[in-house]
């Protein structure tokens, strides 16, 4: 996970994960440049394994310990929640993914899409062999 994750966009990546339902994983980096509005000095998301259905499906929760715009104001945001479904086609997998919650203000769900598709370049990258 952090391999690929934030797809190298940080630096010192950290993943731990318990996969099994009910268990914890996150993702924490130090990003190039702080954000003066945000207190903290690493940026990451957390949440939990709900399903687990090898080898045709993941889904967890992810909750933003990050300064993603829609979770700095004073209102609570809900976690998001991620389904991950996996098919074997022509001695290779195909993923589908569904990420469900991303609140419906400007840009965020554009964004979220730009660093989704990073983190499957860098898992695809990864996956082949490149450094």
């Amino acid at each position: 996970m952090a391999a690929f994750m934030w797809a190298g966009w940080g630096s010192d990546t950290v993943a731990i994960s318990d996969l099994r339902v009910g268990g914890r994983y996150e993702v924490y980096m130090t990003p190039p440049q702080p954000d003066p509005n945000w207190s903290g000095d690493r940026w990451g998301f957390f949440g939990y394994y709900t399903e687990i259905a090898e080898p045709s499906r993941l889904a967890y929760t992810l909750h933003w310990d990050a300064p993603v715009r829609y979770n700095q104001g004073e209102e609570a945001v809900a976690d998001e929640v991620v389904i991950l479904a996996f098919e074997d086609v022509d001695g290779g997998a195909s993923v589908t993914m569904w990420n469900l919650g991303i609140p419906a203000v400007d840009g965020a769900a554009a964004e979220h899409g730009r660093g989704i598709e990073a983190e499957f370049d860098a898992l695809e990258a990864l996956l082949a062999g490149a450094n």
